[in-house]
């Protein structure tokens, strides 16, 4: 046979002690939230600095890339260019040959 314990139910709070834990938690957010809003500002700036040393080196490229002589590529690509064939010229029609 196995043996169950008992469930314990969580202890009720009279109004007086959850007046109480009202009171210390209202007292903790006090206490703190000028911390978080500083720890706000701070990460707020560090993200505007990141964001103007991207735009600072974006700009730096851009204008490295419009100043610089454009280089040709040494390999180019062959482009498909259909001539036409020189056997017959344009608007002429081949006959056929009679054996």
């Amino acid at each position: 046979m196995s043996k169950t314990t008992p469930i314990e139910k969580e202890p009720t709070l009279n109004e007086e002690q959850l007046a109480t834990l009202h009171s210390q938690r209202l007292d903790f957010y006090h206490t703190h939230l000028p911390l978080v809003r500083l720890q706000k500002e701070y990460e707020q700036s560090l993200a505007d600095i990141e964001e103007a040393r991207v735009k600072r080196v974006t700009f730096m490229i851009r204008y490295a890339q419009l100043t610089s002589p454009q280089e040709e590529d040494p390999n180019p690509e062959p482009v498909d260019v259909k001539e036409p064939k020189k056997e017959t010229e344009p608007g002429t029609r081949k006959l056929k040959k009679d054996e």
